[in-house]
């Protein structure tokens, strides 16, 4: 199933080179942040916070299992959002993924 992409915002690494590509495949605007100006990316930056809390910085990547990553990813996956209207992503992906099925 295809969801509806409005738009992306890259940084501007070489790793986002091929936006136009990006922008075709899904159909969306593609931007790109300033430099050093992480409030370009706001929900990314909160999303990294998050992160951040549950793995500190200078944490070795090496010693954390696939299921602990898995966890963080459940637990803030099923956290509620201001943003959201204090609901979850999961909760507003299922919302819309059930609406689409009923088109």
């Amino acid at each position: 199933m295809k969801v509806k992409c409005f738009s992306v915002t890259f940084d501007n690494g070489a790793l986002f080179s091929n936006s136009k590509e990006i922008s075709k495949i899904f159909g969306c605007q593609v931007y790109y942040s300033r430099p050093y100006k992480s409030s370009d990316r706001g929900s990314n930056e909160n999303a990294n916070g998050m992160v951040r809390r549950q793995v500190p910085k200078k944490t070795n990547f090496q010693l954390i299992t696939d299921q602990a990553v898995q966890v963080i990813a459940e637990e803030l996956n099923n956290r509620p959002r201001k943003i959201l209207g204090y609901k979850s992503r999961v909760q507003v992906q299922a919302k819309y993924l059930k609406k689409r099925q009923s088109v």
